[in-house]
């Protein structure tokens, strides 16, 4: 519809219209439920909670954690995503179809309806034998998480054990490759995070689901607001960072360490944790997003917006410590300390246009996060 406005036909905008796709937001909320706490959790599988965001962000992260470690981390990524997968397709309500025509056909459509939902590609299987397989992971999120995955969901789906290495275009795809291991190698156990969320149980949120606003764009792709997304779960990065302690032995913590961790001994996790809030701060700084806070109270809205809008937890009371913007945040659960924390110092920073330092705790009451300048503010 146009108006005639003199000579030129002025289109009219109808500013309300909705570019999200419904059928995929009514399964994306029916899958991921989030709750009181700001915890994204999976409705399925072990209900593990899940952290939502751009596939351009999580690379910015990673890239900017071996930036902090000096280290090369795609293979203990793709080992700690296959041992993940492994352990969340060993959920009782995640069992392959069997049926007796067109089995492989229907496998493979069971295993992409739960890959494009999580916002992780399209798997295709290319060739296979007794002893190998190819596979094809289209619209992958990234490569290294692709990889881990494509080779624990064939390895389920052909019950045996393989070894696997991959190669990627650089822009969209990932060509796994599996050789068959006759090695006897135990079954993934469940692992748990290092720390301790709030006592007491999670309620549902209120208001607008967080991906409410979801709009398919091909298979295992889906965007808001323009950017492609992606999940993460928690237990992936509980194996991520076990997976690469091991590789941290040689590495010193830096002089003057921005981040303290109250009750974390193991010298090479503080080193890790340092590198996750970090990188995290600096995907917050990155983003350029803008933070008013006048009141110690505008922290709780700070942290809907940014920390349980993607399911990294959320601040439930907030409370003064000094005249230069310190303050204290108390929250009942978190997807990753090192991660929310970084967030809240980007956020804490933006606010207050000038570095901070932050120390973390934890108790019976949740976590507790200390925010501060991290240079003494001269006096007149």
């Amino acid at each position: 519809m146009a108006v005639n406005f003199g000579a030129l036909p002025v289109p009219i905008v109808d500013e309300s219209a909705d570019e999200r796709t419904p059928w995929l937001v009514e399964a994306l909320e029916r899958r991921f439920q989030p709750t009181n706490r700001g915890l994204i959790v999976e409705t399925r599988s072990h209900g593990v909670a899940t952290h939502f965001l751009r596939v351009a962000e999580f690379e910015l992260w990673l890239g900017e954690v071996e930036e902090q470690l000096q280290l090369t981390l795609g293979r203990r990524l793709a080992h700690a995503a296959a041992e993940s997968e492994e352990w969340r397709q060993s959920a009782s309500d995640r069992e392959p179809p069997t049926p007796f025509f067109k089995r492989q056909q229907k496998q493979l459509e069971w295993a992409n309806e739960d890959l494009q939902l999580r916002g992780l590609g399209n798997l295709e299987l290319l060739s296979s034998s007794d002893k190998s397989a190819k596979l094809l992971v289209r619209d992958r999120a990234h490569p290294a998480i692709a990889a881990g995955i494509a080779a624990s969901l064939w390895e389920k789906l052909a019950n045996k054990r393989y070894r696997f290495h991959w190669t990627d275009d650089g822009a969209s795809e990932s060509l796994v490759t599996l050789d068959f291991d006759s090695r006897s190698i135990p079954s993934a156990e469940p692992v748990d995070g290092r720390w301790q969320n709030a006592e007491g149980t999670d309620g549902d949120m209120e208001g607008m689901h967080p991906l409410s606003l979801a709009r398919h764009e091909g298979l295992g792709n889906w965007t808001i607001d323009g950017g492609r997304m992606m999940s993460l779960s928690q237990d992936l990065i509980v194996r991520f960072e076990e997976t690469a302690l091991p590789h941290l032995t040689d590495k010193s913590r830096q002089a003057e360490p921005t981040c303290e961790w109250n009750g974390v001994t193991d010298s090479e996790r503080v080193k890790l944790w340092d590198a996750f809030a970090e990188a995290s701060r600096n995907r917050f700084i990155a983003s350029g997003e803008m933070v008013l806070v006048a009141e110690p109270e505008h922290w709780v809205h700070v942290g809907h917006r940014f920390l349980s809008r993607t399911g990294l937890g959320g601040v439930d009371t907030a409370e003064t410590l000094d005249e230069h913007g310190g303050v204290r945040l108390t929250l009942k659960s978190v997807f990753h300390p090192a991660m929310t924390v970084g967030t809240l110092l980007g956020a804490w920073e933006r606010a207050e246009a000038r570095p901070a330092s932050v120390r973390w705790s934890q108790g019976r009451s949740g976590h507790i996060v200390e925010l501060r300048p991290r240079h003494d503010i001269a006096q007149d």
